[in-house]
């Protein structure tokens, strides 16, 4: 069988490779499709196509080709769509709340949120031909001042980067492995929630700035015009992060802020633990809509955990040893599947649960992430008050 797949692979790539170099005619449609090296009657099928562009990779390849070439009358045209399906992912860029068709005109966003190229650095969109190949990457970062922000499906990036880049970052559309480039729009970093005409009176916000060395200004310019700063500035990764409570009708601005990457609300924390742990344990209502039933301590006591010790030791640093030590034992936490097993406390779904929700309880209370507690059935001596005997 492999002497088979093998000798189809040789033949596919024979075949296909010899299409290469169609010239695109002006106007055409295009569409890519995946064929699979080892699936034979893709490669078959791929062997009626005359491929514009072909990209290869060890288990496949991506074939750009004209749309009318997948739309052949007759059961030979329906038996190609049946194995070549086009893949719509391919050309197209999944940002929140919108798509973006890298082969057509991008969907028009509001004036107030559209950002035009400048000379200055801002952040982009771009979009590769493919799954992206590390040369590939490689070549962009090479065109000049690029930052990668980060990865955006489908086979794109946001990047931080100036106008003379992103032209020679353009330039490279000629190749064929970069599809597409264009701003990222205001309109892509303003929540749908915060976007809508009618938003009225203070909005508490997060906002996300791409880390650079100018960053400082926006953030400056976002907490001077800020009714109040929730949380000052914080950095996770690439980003620089400030929760602030600001007029709606300045978010438009925010976000127009040529390093914002996200605008999102800002939740308000409120103290749920129990009615979180009351969830995670199924005490729910018939209706299965809201949690029930006593309190989770009440709860873990009824079976078996109780919390009437007499003291805690700190056990945070070993945490991980403790699971593993469990994990040694786990046929005996594991469900049972078969008629000769028996069902017991230990292995019912919830019950490494239990032990943790306990310990994080216990660590809760002495101020700690986690702790074990311990009763004694006689006074426990000691020398001293600093030291254990």
């Amino acid at each position: 069988m492999n002497r088979i797949v093998f000798s189809m692979f040789l033949l596919f790539s024979a075949v296909v490779f010899s299409s290469g170099g169609h010239a695109q005619g002006p106007g055409t449609e295009l569409r890519k499709v995946i064929v699979h090296k080892n699936i034979p009657t893709e490669v078959a099928a791929a062997r009626q196509l005359k491929p514009v562009r072909i990209f290869d990779y060890p288990d496949r390849q991506v074939l750009v080709v004209a749309a009318s070439g997948l739309q052949s009358a007759g059961a030979q045209g329906a038996t190609l769509r049946e194995n070549l399906p086009v893949w719509e992912e391919g050309d197209q860029i999944f940002l929140r709340g919108r798509t973006i068709d890298t082969r057509k005109a991008p969907a028009e966003v509001p004036q107030a949120l559209r950002r035009a190229p400048t000379s200055g650095p801002q952040l982009y969109l771009v979009q590769f031909a493919g799954p992206v190949k590390p040369e590939w990457l490689s070549r962009l970062k090479a065109a000049g001042n690029v930052q990668i922000v980060t990865y955006v499906p489908t086979d794109a990036y946001l990047i931080w980067t100036d106008g003379p880049t992103i032209a020679r970052i353009e330039a490279l559309k000629e190749e064929g492995f970069v599809q597409w480039t264009g701003p990222y729009h205001p309109a892509y970093a303003l929540h749908p929630s915060l976007a809508s005409p009618g938003l009225a009176g203070p909005q508490r916000v997060t906002v996300q700035f791409v880390d650079h060395p100018g960053v400082e200004a926006s953030i400056a310019n976002v907490k001077a015009g800020a009714q109040t700063v929730l949380r000052d500035v914080w950095t996770v990764d690439s980003y620089r992060n400030l929760q602030v409570v600001v007029a709606a009708a300045d978010l438009a601005a925010i976000a127009s802020l040529p390093d914002v990457v996200n605008v999102e609300p800002a939740g308000e924390d409120r103290p749920m633990d129990e009615r979180q742990n009351q969830i995670l344990a199924n005490q729910l209502n018939a209706a299965a809509s809201e949690p029930t039933g006593p309190g989770y301590l009440a709860w873990l006591n009824a079976r078996g955990f109780v919390t009437n010790f007499d003291f805690v030791v700190d056990v945070t640093d070993y945490y991980e040893l403790k699971r593993r030590a469990l994990d040694c034992h786990a046929s005996q936490f594991t469900p049972p599947s078969g008629s000769g097993e028996v069902a017991t406390r230990l292995n019912t779904p919830l019950f490494r649960q239990m032990i943790e929700s306990r310990d994080a309880q216990f660590g809760a209370l002495a101020g700690v992430r986690w702790a074990e507690g311990f009763i004694v059935r006689e006074p426990v001596l000691r020398h001293g008050l600093l030291r254990w005997p």
